[in-house]
């Protein structure tokens, strides 16, 4: 049996976390919903902090809420 634990909230968005696989969820169609273990969720989350989002302040505090939530667990 698998468990599915909600970690956060924030913005709109929720990190969970079922055995070993992470994801990330947005509340809307337009967002890309990622996922995978701990340290390749915080790596892609990086990536697209400083190559996707980097003029975006918006995504910029998203991201960052989320990997430092996980840097932390």
């Amino acid at each position: 049996m698998k468990n599915l634990e909600m970690i956060t909230s924030y913005k709109g968005f929720n990190l969970c976390k079922e055995d070993n696989f992470y994801f990330i969820t947005g509340i809307s169609e337009n967002y890309l919903d990622i996922s995978g273990e701990k340290e390749e969720l915080i790596a892609e989350l990086k990536r697209w902090r400083n190559e996707i989002d980097f003029d975006n302040a918006h995504m910029l505090d998203i991201e960052t809420f989320f990997i430092n939530i996980l840097e932390n667990r």
